[in-house]
């Protein structure tokens, strides 16, 4: 036997001994197969049945994927929920403090705030002013002592105003009287007789003429009181001039005239210097004189001073 075949009948023998332990290895696989295919067959089996299967709840029915999504987001609205009561919770004991640091930051910034923080805080200051001016008793003192002050300075303004109207009237009603009235009597019975017995020093004073204002224009002009105008001066009381202004003209276009009275051509002539410009008075009396008077003027007496204006304040 050559070496070559001595070779291959050793390869015999060995595939051989081989063959068996392979046969035996197959029959090992197929009979796993065998197994695992049964099983997949029952998994297979297992899932179309749970596929198939219905769950039902809250009167609903699901499937096995619906049902696991349903729990899964039950679960989190679950925990939402418990955040959400714990949240709440924790408000409830915390938000007065809260709210009170929130409210103090923005008052001790104010008006660095938010906008609706100032018109808040604008509506309830003003109710709350609103509401102490309407209560007497809820003024603080200052306000009271003001409010006071200013009701007395008014008070008293009106009565000085009050006073001063009732003293301009009861002086245009007395001087009035004075003019209509007593006057012409007081030429007659008082005037004329003294004047007669000191006719030439009386006539001489006043003959010289006398300044006169114009009470339209302003223009002081000089006013010769002949014997014509002494005459009419005499009996009235008064006489007509006209002013010295060729300018001045009256509503219907003629020279404007104006009136002198005996008391002012007297004021300007026979009284002294002292009695001219008397002292601003609020009523002032004319005391007629007889004969045994003084012969050279009229004595002005002076019922009442008006008070100083810084008093008056």
């Amino acid at each position: 036997m050559s070496l070559d075949e001595i070779v291959k009948y050793l390869d015999n023998i060995e595939a051989l001994a081989n063959y068996k332990k392979v046969k035996k290895r197959n029959k090992e696989l197929i009979d796993a197969y065998s197994k695992q295919k049964e099983r997949a067959q029952g998994l297979e089996a297992e899932v179309e049945r749970l596929e198939n299967l219905r769950i039902s709840y809250g009167g609903k029915e699901y499937s096995l994927d619906e049902f696991q999504k349903f729990v899964e987001e039950s679960v989190e609205d679950w925990k939402i929920n418990q955040l959400q009561a714990r949240f709440d919770d924790k408000w409830v004991d915390e938000k007065d403090a809260l709210v009170e640091m929130a409210l103090k930051h923005y008052i001790e910034n104010y008006p660095n705030c938010p906008s609706y923080v100032q018109n808040i805080v604008k509506v309830k200051a003003k109710e709350q002013s609103d509401n102490i001016l309407r209560h007497e008793h809820l003024w603080p003192d200052w306000l009271k002592a003001k409010i006071d002050a200013d009701a007395e300075k008014r008070a008293n303004q009106k009565l000085d105003d009050q006073f001063d109207r009732d003293v301009q009237a009861g002086v245009n009603s007395r001087v009035y009287e004075l003019e209509r009235e007593k006057w012409p009597s007081y030429v007659h019975e008082k005037a004329s007789p003294f004047l007669r017995t000191h006719l030439m020093d009386q006539f001489t004073a006043l003959s010289q003429g006398i300044t006169s204002t114009c009470p339209k224009c302003g223009t002081e002009c000089l006013v010769d009181l002949d014997y014509e105008n002494m005459r009419v001066l005499f009996s009235s009381g008064k006489v007509k001039v006209t002013c010295c202004n060729i300018d001045c003209h009256g509503f219907l276009g003629s020279r404007t005239s104006y009136n002198i009275t005996f008391a002012d051509v007297i004021r300007q002539k026979l009284l002294p210097d002292s009695y001219k410009k008397p002292k601003k008075a609020k009523v002032i009396s004319i005391t007629p004189f007889s004969e045994e008077d003084a012969p050279r003027y009229i004595s002005v007496k002076k019922v009442e001073e008006e008070k100083d204006p810084d008093k008056k304040k």
